[in-house]
């Protein structure tokens, strides 16, 4: 997609569109991934409200799909990509976000920034009950039965949600094997304790 040579950036998990529409603000194309048709749809009325329903529909593409199945996105199609919302961490299983990653590194061209949010695994400790929840974690862990870093947790008003908080090393790793290079890594701080990292924004490329 090349509208009046605009960069055209892709998100991953874009939901309603908050990461997507303020970028098509700035001058890029955009192109919208997400598994959910409502928050697609959603998305597509926001922006028919903020650019009216002349704008281009080529300005922003909406693509239902699950993350690791991302064969219809072309090689090269993209100038710049985006996961945001500890999006990543919401893949079960670490082979499935290999895939998706692997996808993700297909189809942003060679240079271009990969932005990045996850969850840091050592901040749940901190919370009450964390080192509780750790040793029995650490024992469904041992038995198979999950991977170092899964739970189920409320998570923005869904109960039950699967999320997958990473150690830096295992997130830097697994970027560095689907191709990517980290280049800047940005805490995310507990707003009730700046010294506590509650996950990353990494630029990669």
């Amino acid at each position: 997609m090349d509208v009046q040579n605009k960069p055209v950036v892709v998100e991953f998990g874009c939901g309603t569109g908050r990461t997507l529409l303020p970028l098509i603000e700035r001058g890029y194309s955009a192109i919208g991934v997400d598994l959910s048709l409502p928050m697609l749809e959603k998305m597509g009325r926001n922006f028919a409200e903020k650019f009216g329903r002349s704008a281009s529909a080529e300005t922003l593409i909406s693509i239902q799909a699950n993350f690791v199945e991302l064969e219809g996105l072309a090689d090269d199609c993209c100038d710049h990509g985006v996961c945001l919302f500890s999006t990543l961490g919401m893949i079960a299983g670490s082979d499935h976000r290999r895939q998706f990653l692997d996808h993700a590194r297909r189809t942003i061209k060679e240079g271009g920034v990969f932005v990045l949010h996850a969850h840091n695994l050592w901040q749940q400790l901190r919370h009450p009950g964390g080192w509780s929840w750790f040793a029995k974690h650490l024992v469904d862990v041992a038995r198979g039965n999950c991977e170092l870093g899964d739970r189920f947790a409320l998570y923005r008003n869904i109960s039950e949600m699967f999320i997958h908080s990473f150690r830096k090393r295992e997130l830097e790793s697994l970027l560095n094997d689907a191709g990517f290079k980290v280049e800047t890594w940005h805490r995310v701080e507990d707003p009730q304790n700046a010294r506590a990292t509650v996950g990353w924004v990494l630029v990669c490329r």
